[in-house]
């Protein structure tokens, strides 16, 4: 079980119950477009959604995942945290540990990715004792390429290793972290 709390989010376990939150998210053809993937087309379809990532979290390493991200002022389910293992082209994990944050489109703007990232990072080189964490950032997501930039992390350049595409890679080491 992971509950992180930053200043403004707090970062939890997902649960069936997030499907109604995460539906508005997945639903946005402009998030979708970052993260691949179709829209999300029903709240059904994304309580199966949600219900294979629960799934297939339970199979993963303690302390890797997916999370919910919160806002805590009101309990505001504004997106997702990840730190997994990134896949390659065909689906199948490498070693490399990579983190990043799904949000929706009315949360971008607010330093909510960064937090989010951050505490991951923090998560993964306390706690995991990670050395290093990659960000796979496509070269058209602008916003997310900031964020890693806010991060510390050092930008490796383009790379086709992960999900089958080409897309830059970015690189946090936990011995030299802001």
């Amino acid at each position: 079980m992971v509950q992180i709390q930053t200043e403004r989010l707090t970062i939890r376990d997902l649960t069936p119950a997030d499907a109604e939150g995460l539906f508005p998210i997945y639903a946005d053809a402009e998030v979708r477009r970052f993260i691949g993937g179709q829209p999300t087309q029903t709240l059904e379809e994304q309580r199966e959604q949600l219900a294979a990532t629960l799934e297939r979290q339970s199979r993963e390493r303690s302390g890797y995942g997916r999370w919910a991200v919160e806002r805590s002022a009101d309990g505001l389910l504004v997106g997702l945290v990840i730190l997994k293992h990134a896949p390659d082209g065909d689906g199948r994990p490498l070693p490399d540990v990579e983190v990043g944050w799904h949000l929706g489109r009315f949360a971008w703007g607010n330093g909510y990715a960064t937090e989010a990232g951050g505490a991951m990072l923090r998560h993964a080189g306390c706690t995991l004792q990670l050395p290093v964490v990659y960000a796979i950032v496509l070269p058209e997501n602008v916003r997310s390429i900031r964020v890693t930039e806010r991060l510390g992390m050092k930008p490796l350049g383009p790379t086709t290793r992960y999900y089958g595409k080409e897309a830059l890679h970015f690189a946090w080491n936990a011995g030299t972290a802001r």
